[in-house]
C-alpha cells in the first residue's frame, strides 16, 4: 500500500515539473502547495480507485497518471485572475465604471485569504481521507 504513495509522489512530481516549466503554479502561486495537493489527491484516487491497466512494480500506473493529471488540470483551471488579465478585460470591454475599478481594489487580499482557507480544508480532507482509506 505504501507503493502507491511513492508512486504518487514520482508522479505529483513529474507533473509539478512539468507545469512549472510551462508557467502554471496552480492557485497558490507556489510549487511546494501545488506538489503537496496533487500528491495527497493523487494518493488518495489511488486508494479509492480500482486499479486496472497494466503493472508494472507491483503498481497498477493507469489510475495514478490519470488522476494526477486531472487534479493538476483542475488546479490549473482555478487559478485566479492576475492584474495584467483583468486590465485586458476592461480593454476588451470598453470604458470601465469607476465603482468597478474601486470594486476591484477595495478588498485585493479577499481571494488570498479565501484561497488560504480552502488550502487548509482541502490538506485536512486529504489527510483524513487517506488515513481512512488505510485503515479500512
Amino acid at each position: 500500500m505504501y507503493s502507491i504513495a511513492i508512486a504518487a509522489i514520482g508522479v505529483a512530481l513529474i507533473l509539478t515539473i512539468f507545469f512549472s516549466l510551462i508557467g502554471m503554479r496552480g492557485p497558490w502561486g507556489s510549487l511546494w502547495t501545488f506538489f503537496l495537493v496533487l500528491f495527497l489527491a493523487i494518493w488518495t484516487m489511488s486508494i479509492y480507485i480500482t486499479p486496472i491497466g497494466p503493472v508494472f512494480w507491483n503498481i497498477a500506473w493507469v489510475p495514478i497518471v490519470f488522476s494526477g493529471i486531472l487534479v493538476a488540470l483542475l488546479l490549473i483551471a482555478v487559478i485566479p485572475e492576475t492584474e495584467n488579465s483583468k486590465q485586458f478585460q476592461r480593454e476588451e470591454s470598453g470604458r470601465v465604471k469607476e465603482n468597478q475599478e474601486l470594486k476591484d481594489v477595495d478588498n485585493p487580499n479577499a481571494p488570498v485569504a479565501t484561497l488560504g482557507i480552502f488550502f487548509w480544508v482541502l490538506i485536512v480532507l486529504l489527510i483524513v481521507s487517506i488515513t481512512v482509506g488505510l485503515v479500512f
